[in-house]
């Protein structure tokens, strides 16, 4: 139902009623005739209030569905040679089970350090996040090629259960020269490029004074 006021006022008053009858608008039949053009324009208004509402309301079940596939994973993608972005999921039941059990913790990532021939964790660290965190950018040390990362539940008898376990991710460290990394030898030779030490040594024979 669409209608406007110019378009309700080019229909006769009988047939103003009978729009109103049809939309369920009970009026009464002395009822002046602009009158009766505003109660269908008022109609009209709400009409249009509950479609926007139930689109909203559409769009949020669907933005909602999308977030969570009801299945206990994780994985992790490559965002730059030193960061990765995890996002893990759980199922609603193990999720519910978990965080009501006795000496339920938290839940932690452990992010493992990979033997490149092997495959095997040769190092590893943990990162506790919220119940209701589903992501988190890792970042991982310069020395370090391969990784992956688990979902833990942690409870506190020192309990861990593992519930996912990520597909393994490389970092592409060759993409960075090594040049970018300033050592302390470099920034000793840029120092004396610029002059600084003779400059405070000049600065002390002059004003020597100030430093007795």
């Amino acid at each position: 139902m669409k209608f406007t006021k110019s378009y309700l006022q080019t229909l006769s008053t009988q047939a103003l009623f009978r729009l109103a009858d049809r939309y369920g608008l009970f009026l009464s039949d002395d009822l002046a005739r602009h009158l009766l053009i505003g109660e269908l324009l008022e109609l009209e208004d709400e009409m249009s209030t509950d479609e926007e509402v139930l689109e909203v309301s559409a769009a949020v079940q669907q933005k909602n569905a999308v977030c969570s596939y009801n299945m206990t994973e994780i994985r992790a993608v490559l965002k730059d040679p030193l960061w990765f972005f995890v996002f893990w999921d759980f199922h609603k039941r193990l999720f519910t089970e978990l965080t009501t059990s006795k000496g339920f913790e938290s839940f932690v990532l452990r992010v493992h350090s990979l033997d490149s021939e092997t495959l095997t964790s040769v190092d590893f660290f943990d990162v506790q996040v919220p119940l209701a965190d589903r992501s988190r950018y890792v970042h991982v040390s310069f020395d370090e090629c391969l990784h992956q990362v688990e979902l833990i539940a942690r409870f506190s008898d020192g309990h861990d259960q593992h519930l996912a376990q990520s597909n393994t991710v490389k970092m592409q460290r060759k993409n960075i020269l090594q040049k970018l990394c300033v050592s302390q030898n470099t920034v000793n030779k840029i120092i004396s490029l610029s002059g600084l030490p003779t400059l405070k040594k000049s600065h002390f024979q002059h004003y020597r004074q100030a430093f007795r």
